[in-house]
């Protein structure tokens, strides 16, 4: 890899875990500012993160039709979320679980799955500019197999902060990073579908810790 694209991989990362470090560590931990109670600050923060990044490296152009189609897969999967809350609701001990394990969007309440949304949105502005970075330096398939290999090594600072529950996260992250790039690289509006599968894996894990673990 040329050291003009490791020194932006590794300025990306760094960012990454300090927005993800500054919102779990200290406004969740000092302020108990969590996908609940710090739902707003949270969404904000992530937004605009991810806003500011994008506009000091100069790296994608954000239509409105962009907002568009993110404003739309965010509320079809809200939508979803809040059904399965409303129609399969769980016990009150079982919530009190979920809240104790620190992993709270299995709850798929309105605000914390809208500070979900928000999370995930900024990794997948992340993810698209680090794919889109490669792929003028690589050629598709080099630059899907670096990213996988960039996505899996993100996910490893979770351990610090979820023990090993962040194995929730970390294994499917090594096969989720490969598939992000290469709907990125190889589809048109791939980033739309990579948002889509972002969101259906949060879905199908909520559904698993809610009503399996």
């Amino acid at each position: 890899m040329k050291q003009e694209t490791l020194k932006f991989t590794f300025i990306l990362g760094a960012f990454w875990v300090f927005v993800m470090g500054f919102l779990n560590l200290i406004l969740k931990e000092n302020y108990g500012l969590d996908y609940d109670s710090g739902w707003a600050i949270n969404s904000l923060i992530f937004l605009s993160s991810a806003l500011v990044f994008n506009y000091t490296t100069n790296s994608l152009k954000i239509s409105k039709e962009h907002i568009a189609s993110y404003l739309k897969i965010i509320a079809i999967f809200l939508a979803i979320a809040l059904c399965i809350d409303y129609i399969f609701p769980i016990s009150i001990i079982k919530k009190l679980e979920i809240t104790n394990s620190k992993i709270l969007f299995p709850l798929f309440s309105w605000n914390i799955f809208v500070a979900k949304s928000s999370d995930i949105i900024f990794q997948q502005i992340l993810i698209n500019i680090l794919v889109e970075y490669y792929i003028k330096t690589f050629n598709r398939r080099d630059s899907v197999k670096y990213f996988g290999i960039f996505f899996a090594i993100i996910h490893l600072p979770l351990f610090y902060i979820f023990g090993l529950k962040a194995l929730y996260f970390i294994i499917p992250s090594i096969l989720g990073g490969t598939l992000f790039a290469y709907l990125i690289a190889y589809f048109y509006r791939g980033y739309l579908l990579s948002l889509g599968c972002h969101f259906f894996f949060y879905i199908v894990l909520g559904i698993v810790l809610r009503y399996y673990n």
